[in-house]
């Protein structure tokens, strides 16, 4: 009996020790900078998709049409703030319905202007990197604006050979033709993966942007997601938040100004940073430093430094590329 009981606690004992291992573990370095290039890591393959290389083979021939919306992007520390859209040429793109064909010699020619109607279709062949050719086209509907000019919707598909490759939906609410409160843009790869940004709670006045920027990839095959949300105030933000599917999660805060500096040319603003990275609750990194406003590589230049498990360091925008 008393060698069943001894037996008995060795098991108990060996399973507390399992169980806290399991939870409480080191998490490794290279787990964690895997984690970090999640995000940029799931763009990059979307950039690099066959869809994205359709794209640019239709920008190549200068297509007609309006100088679309552009994401204009700011300087320092504004980060995604600034995805302020610019007006775009008054000839709009509802004079551009119908289908359109590409002709080496002529460029593109309106062949049916009934044809979508209130849509446009463009047809081109295309030459992949094997030297195949393919018939592709890109199709734009669901066309509406505010105030004539700017987009509300935005439907945008890409097809080869009969079939959908990719497509781009666009939202956008505005409070005026120089703010914009509201924007969802969603760009997938047909059944591989879909990334998008969207913009809630937001005022853009000209250059002062004031709300929660989110950003997110989707991997369709596996169901692995990773978020990345910004919380700006006056075109600074507050709160970087970085997660994934898999309980990774990294919060980065920002303080209130410490310290102003000033030369002839501009004056600068000092805030600290401080976070921290884990991964289902356990510690994975520190994240500790501090960042300029405006930051002029020189005297006033913002570091952000991640703080390893193993001790180690490395500079969180070598990662996450639109942290200061």
């Amino acid at each position: 009996m008393r060698i069943c009981k001894v037996c008995a606690m060795v098991a108990v004992l060996g399973l507390l020790l399992m169980l806290s291992s399991c939870s409480g573990g080191e998490v490794t370095k290279n787990d964690t900078e895997t984690f970090l290039a999640g995000l940029s890591t799931m763009f990059a393959e979307a950039a690099m998709d066959e869809s994205s290389q359709v794209i640019n083979d239709f920008m190549a021939t200068e297509p007609p049409g309006p100088e679309l919306p552009e994401l204009m992007s700011f300087t320092g520390m504004s980060l995604a703030s600034a995805e302020k859209l610019r007006n775009p040429d008054p000839y709009g793109l509802d004079t551009l319905y119908g289908t359109w064909g590409y002709y080496p010699a002529q460029g593109w020619v309106l062949i049916s202007p009934n044809n979508p109607a209130n849509a446009v279709l463009f047809e081109w062949e295309y030459l992949d990197t094997a030297y195949v050719e393919h018939d592709v086209y890109m199709r734009l509907d669901s066309l509406n604006f505010y105030q004539d000019s700017l987009p509300t919707k935005l439907w945008a598909g890409v097809g080869m050979d009969g079939s959908l490759l990719a497509w781009l939906k666009l939202e956008a609410g505005y409070l005026s033709l120089d703010e914009v409160n509201e924007v969802s843009l969603v760009y997938e790869v047909v059944n591989q993966l879909q990334v998008g940004i969207s913009l809630s709670s937001a005022t853009a006045i000209d250059t002062i942007f004031v709300g929660t920027v989110s950003l997110w990839a989707i991997n369709l095959t596996n169901d692995y997601r990773v978020d990345l949300d910004i919380t700006v105030d006056e075109d600074f933000p507050e709160e970087i938040v970085l997660s994934d599917s898999e309980g990774w999660r990294m919060e980065v805060n920002f303080s209130d100004v410490v310290e102003t500096d000033s030369d002839e040319y501009d004056e600068y603003e000092r805030r600290n940073v401080s976070g921290e990275i884990t991964s289902d609750g356990n510690h994975a990194a520190d994240i500790s430093g501090y960042v300029w406003e405006p930051d002029d590589g020189d005297e006033h230049s913002s570091e952000i430094v991640i703080t390893f498990s193993d001790d180690t360091e490395g500079d969180l925008a070598d990662y996450i590329p639109i942290v200061p």
